[in-house]
């Protein structure tokens, strides 16, 4: 099977943590299938110029598949109308495409903008169609005309993956047929996020093991929910005082000055010294960092299947999370993590405290997170791509 991939949110060099779980995905899929990347780069950022549109390449080779990074104008505040624009550019690098890779189907990932762009592409490339809902969804529906772009997007695929149990039955909501949209979670790579030992961890981040380590993993950007974490440290400072908060994620371009904000916050909260920021890691130091750690916590207000959470597990790290997205499948039983409530600051500071002082069987955790692979994913997706190649 030839597998064309559509994400602007496919990782690139100028924003290397960006989507990281799409290319997992993909890299999975490679291994029964042909694959290749088309990862439009917007023009613009926030309120400048995107990072990438100068640094990442046209065309460039991530292991075994192409990569293609056509630039596409989107308008800030220009709403659908980006969809149109990202669906020219996707369709003048994919018309030439076909000629030499005569792809069987079209992989596009989120509803929107993507989604909506690929189709739109559909009609004149002639394959069927495959989105994959992953929580951002949720966020633009919020906005009239988005939902409306996205429903009629869906419901012109001939699959429709949902990586939670919400957002297949939101894609039921936007009125896609049942038998068409199938929940199929995210992954780990168990070869990188495993149990280590937590001391040896430690000392390669200099953290003294009577440390209480809580760990936050995640763009640095205010819908993840970092200050609300340094908020419950903050109020567990009295209880614990050898708490200490790190923090592993790198600056986004659409919200420069949030990595300041939290700054400020730790100076006001009285939490200098003990917060850390970490920066963007690579996986390998990403999994060291939640075996160090006591607890990850993620307090997002809205999610799809968070591989953060996945990934502590797999390394034998109990969570706290909100309750969003897939949080309550993969945090399924009290022995793995605590579930709270999302935007409320207290019953967050509270499940935090109460994982601190909890005793976790850490392998048991590991061995729970570990119960799903990238492979398995793949062949679940290729399953899928096959009834749609099938029933087209």
């Amino acid at each position: 099977m030839r597998v064309l991939t559509v994400s602007s949110a496919f990782p690139n060099p100028g924003n290397p943590g960006l989507g990281i779980f799409i290319r997992a995905r993909a890299v999975a899929l490679a291994r029964g299938a042909d694959v290749v990347i088309i990862a439009p780069v917007a023009c613009f950022q926030g309120k400048g110029f995107s990072r990438a549109l100068f640094s990442a390449p046209l065309r460039r080779q991530d292991g075994s598949f192409e990569v293609f990074h056509p630039r596409w104008l989107n308008v800030p505040g220009g709403g659908p109308m980006n969809s149109v624009l990202l669906a020219i550019a996707l369709l003048l690098r994919a018309l030439r495409l076909r000629r030499r890779f005569p792809f069987d189907i079209i992989d596009a990932h989120f509803g929107y903008v993507d989604g909506v762009a690929a189709a739109l592409a559909m009609p004149l490339l002639c394959r069927p169609l495959v989105i994959t809902l992953r929580g951002s969804e949720l966020v633009h529906g919020r906005y009239a005309l988005r939902r409306r772009a996205m429903a009629w997007a869906l419901r012109r695929a001939s699959r429709v993956l949902a990586v939670s149990e919400e957002l297949r039955e939101y894609a039921l909501r936007l009125g896609v047929p049942s038998d068409r949209v199938h929940v199929v979670p995210n992954g780990v790579d168990s070869a990188v996020f495993y149990w280590q030992d937590r001391a040896v961890c430690r000392s390669r981040f200099g953290i003294s093991p009577d440390r209480r380590v809580i760990l936050s993993v995640g763009n640095l950007i205010e819908s993840k929910g970092h200050h609300r974490i340094l908020r419950a440290a903050g109020g567990l400072v009295s209880r614990y005082p050898e708490i200490t908060v790190l923090i592993v994620g790198g600056e986004n371009d659409s919200e420069p000055g949030y990595t300041q904000r939290l700054r400020q916050c730790t100076e006001t909260l009285g939490l200098s010294g003990r917060v850390h920021f970490l920066g963007q890691l690579p996986a390998d130091e990403v999994a060291q960092a939640m075996s160090a750690a006591d607890v990850l916590c993620l307090a997002s207000r809205s999610e799809g299947c968070p591989n953060v959470v996945r990934e502590a597990l797999a390394c034998g790290t109990p969570v706290v999370a909100t309750r969003v997205g897939a949080v309550p499948e993969l945090i399924s039983s009290d022995e793995y993590g605590i579930v709270a409530p999302p935007f409320d600051d207290a019953a967050l500071q509270e499940a935090i405290g109460s994982a601190l002082s909890r005793d976790w069987n850490r392998r048991k955790i590991a061995c729970w997170g570990q119960s799903r692979s990238w492979d398995a994913v793949a062949e679940d997706v290729l399953c899928q791509f096959n009834l749609a190649i099938c029933h087209r």
